[in-house]
């Protein structure tokens, strides 16, 4: 019940190139973050198949469906699914999150992300995110997007 390698297999097995469709591993998805019984990194699941589907569109179509509003909404209910049963985590997945944000357009979420990811003297590990110059471009792009809306 808490074995996302396993909820993994099944978003696989529920891809289109197999046995499924893209609102069956959403549904499946969706499971992993409502139910009460599972825990583990199984919240993650809803994501993961969010991240699948994309990687499986043309290049070119993959940003506008992230930028999605339904994506960003299960995204976001995957990862305060698993920090709501993990509130001790580490802030080693609030970098993905905040990437994950960035990519659906969320800057004002990219932004809180970042300030929980700071160590004590405000850096982050920029690494994630391919180097500190391309983090930099990632925080201008965010403050300049939330100022203008």
């Amino acid at each position: 019940t808490n074995d996302f390698t396993a909820c993994k297999s099944k978003l696989r097995y529920l891809d289109p190139k197999w046995n499924g469709t893209p609102e069956d591993m959403i549904a499946f998805g969706k499971e992993c973050v409502a139910s009460k019984k599972w825990g583990g990194d199984v919240p993650l699941t809803l994501t993961e198949a969010r991240r699948q589907i994309a990687m499986d569109l043309p290049r070119d179509a993959q940003t506008a469906y992230m930028r999605m509003p339904e994506v960003w909404s299960d995204i976001q209910a995957s990862y305060e699914r698993y920090f709501e049963i993990h509130p001790n985590a580490g802030s080693n997945l609030r970098y993905p999150y905040a990437w994950y944000a960035f990519r659906c357009g969320q800057m004002q979420d990219f932004t809180y992300q970042v300030k929980l990811i700071q160590d004590a003297d405000g850096t982050v590990k920029s690494n994630y995110f391919g180097g500190a110059d391309v983090f930099n471009k990632l925080v201008e792009t965010a403050n300049s997007e939330t100022l203008s809306n």
